[in-house]
């Protein structure tokens, strides 16, 4: 009797060390570039425009403002004519497989637009956000365009009232290989120098795949929990 209950203690503990040691395997190919925001500078943290292209630069063009932000110290900002900056990122080059982008992880896409003025009344400003997924050859496989929006009143003068376009790609099949951000406003009051639409936070993120941890963790539940019923059985 005694040898029975060695015997299955010891294929007890072998399970659970194979279920272990499997998840252990899974957990190290995890492709840390799930749940990152892709996007270069993203908002202004580097001082300048570092990163984006500029699609129009009317009025005074763009510029970074110290202040205001939505998170951190620095925004963008758009002159009294439109402005509008764009990335294309190249998702192999950033670190994904073609099997893992073929996957067709839900792609979140989200920016942030105030406008800013002497009164509140004059911090209705336009803004507008268009992203597209692309294949290999940029063909566009899905796309979304918020059109061109108001931004809302600021309760104080100078003050900021940041309102979040966002957007979640879903079902859109395989052949994922780039995506285009483009973002741009413009003062509605039109005056010179920098009283238009704030930037800030702008993200695209492929979705969170999550760490294969499930195999391990139960592994690691049942190893425990054989511990304990050897102390138990040993006490007896």
């Amino acid at each position: 009797m005694k040898n029975l209950y060695s015997v299955k203690v010891r294929l007890f503990f072998s399970v659970a060390l194979l279920v272990f040691l499997s998840g252990s395997v899974a957990a190290q190919s995890y492709n840390p570039n799930f749940g990152r925001n892709l996007l270069a500078n993203p908002g202004a943290e580097t001082g300048d425009l570092t990163g984006w292209t500029i699609l129009q630069n009317g009025g005074d063009g763009w510029r970074v403002r110290d202040s205001g932000a939505h998170t951190g110290q620095s925004a963008f900002q758009v002159s009294y004519d439109w402005c509008r900056k764009y990335q294309v990122i190249d998702l192999v080059a950033e670190g994904f497989t073609e099997q893992e982008l073929d996957e067709g992880q839900n792609v979140y896409i989200s920016d942030w637009f105030s406008g800013i003025g002497v009164n509140p009344s004059q911090t209705l400003d336009y803004g507008q956000l268009k992203v597209e997924l692309r294949d290999a050859s940029h063909n566009v496989i899905a796309s979304y365009d918020s059109g061109v929006f108001t931004t809302p009143e600021a309760p104080t003068p100078y003050g900021t009232n940041y309102v979040e376009y966002s957007h979640v790609f879903e079902d859109y099949g395989a052949g994922l290989r780039y995506i285009y951000f483009e973002h741009g406003g413009i003062d509605t009051e039109y005056w010179a120098g920098h009283y238009g639409t704030l930037i800030d936070s702008a993200s695209v993120v492929i979705g969170t795949k999550m760490i294969p941890f499930s195999s391990w963790a139960i592994g690691l539940g049942v190893l425990l929990i054989g511990i304990f019923v050897v102390v138990i059985r040993r006490s007896l």
